[in-house]
Formats: structure tokens, C-alpha cells, sequence
């Protein structure tokens, strides 16, 4: 019980101490969860690796994002009519630099914030990004051209 709170506190800071230009929704989760939800998804993803989606609002927007200081994409982003602007597979063990066209300050996400999750949903919202650390699957359409 006191791991999760001390969890809980470490989410919190993050989401009030970030950069007023992010966004961050942690939905509720377990390693228990995490593990069923691995289980489930053991055909598309290793155990270690998660989603990471472009979702809403993105209208030919310059996207480029870090791996570990090596470049998974850059590019340009437009939202499909399913709701997809991208999908990627990532290792939820590195540490992940996204660059927004427009945006002076990189979005940073952190193993520690990835390590519960298999779904990363980024929306843009007018000036700002909504990050979404999930475990529920949006239908975004087919899977990446990454994996």
C-alpha cells in the first residue's frame, strides 16, 4: 500500500510540475493490470514496449520524436478520418523527447510515467498537448508501420 501511494505522489508532482504547455492524465493502474494487459497484447507487443499515439487535431503539424536520443520519426503529422495522426511501438524503458512545431519546450515522458502503461494517446489542443497515459485502446485504425 505504501508503494502505491509513494507512486501516487511521484504522478502528482509530475503532472503539477510540468511545463504549462503539457497536459498529463495518468488513468488508474497496477502492475497486476499492466501484466493482464501484456497477457493480451503479447501478439503485437513485447513485454517492455507500448503504444505510442498521435490522436487528435494534428493538421499538417511538424513532429519529431527522440528514442533515447535517436530519432523514432520526424516528420509531418495529419489526423486521419479515423482519428490517427501516427502510431508507434516504443520501449517503455528509454526515455522519449517529442518536438512540436511551435512549441519551445520539448515534451519529456519518463520510463517511470510509461512503466504501467501500453497506450500513450497525444492530442493537440489549440496550443497545447494532452498526454494521456492509458491502458484502454482507442479504435485509431491499423497497426504501426514501425512495429
Amino acid at each position: 500500500m505504501r508503494k502505491k501511494v509513494n507512486y501516487l505522489i511521484v504522478l502528482f508532482s509530475f503532472t503539477f510540475m510540468s511545463c504549462n504547455n503539457y497536459k498529463f492524465v495518468f488513468f488508474p493502474s497496477s502492475e497486476e493490470y499492466n501484466a493482464r494487459m501484456s497477457r493480451i497484447l503479447e501478439h503485437v507487443l513485447k513485454k517492455d514496449e507500448l503504444f505510442l499515439c498521435f490522436t487528435k487535431n494534428y493538421h499538417n503539424k511538424k513532429i519529431k520524436v527522440l528514442e533515447d536520443d535517436k530519432v523514432l520519426f520526424e516528420g509531418i503529422a495529419t489526423t486521419k478520418e479515423n482519428g490517427s495522426a501516427g502510431t508507434f511501438i516504443v520501449n517503455k524503458n528509454s526515455e522519449l523527447s517529442i518536438y512540436f512545431d511551435k512549441i519551445k519546450e520539448p515534451l519529456k515522458i519518463t520510463k517511470e510515467q510509461m512503466k504501467l502503461y501500453k497506450y500513450v494517446y497525444i492530442e493537440k489542443h489549440k496550443h497545447k498537448v494532452i498526454v494521456e497515459f492509458n491502458n484502454g485502446h482507442k479504435d485509431l485504425g491499423s497497426m504501426p508501420y514501425n512495429q
